[in-house]
């Protein structure tokens, strides 16, 4: 099966080390381990509306009930942050 895909526009962000990206309904969100932080874009226009640290942010990112979801620290535990506080709610060891 063939399946195309097309390009509304193009979308830059500013990272030291990209390593993630979703979407969690309204905005796209970026994860950058060099500098511990995600940043949400608003998919239309480009602005950026929201940046928020994740201490120790290694590599990866998810979206699981509305919260992001990313490995954190040298142990590679999973973290959970809540996008509306900017507060990890969640950490615990990855399976």
């Amino acid at each position: 099966m063939l399946y195309a895909a097309g390009s509304y526009h193009d979308l830059s962000i500013e990272a030291a080390a990209p390593c993630g990206v979703t979407w969690n309904g309204s905005l796209l969100w970026f994860g950058d381990s060099g500098r511990e932080q995600v940043t949400g874009v608003d998919p239309y226009s480009g602005e950026q509306l929201a940046v928020l640290p994740c201490p120790q942010l290694r590599k990866g990112l998810a979206t699981s009930g509305g919260n992001l979801v990313y490995v954190a620290g040298d142990d590679h535990q999973l973290c959970t942050l809540e996008p509306a506080s900017g507060q990890v709610v969640d950490r615990r060891a990855n399976p």
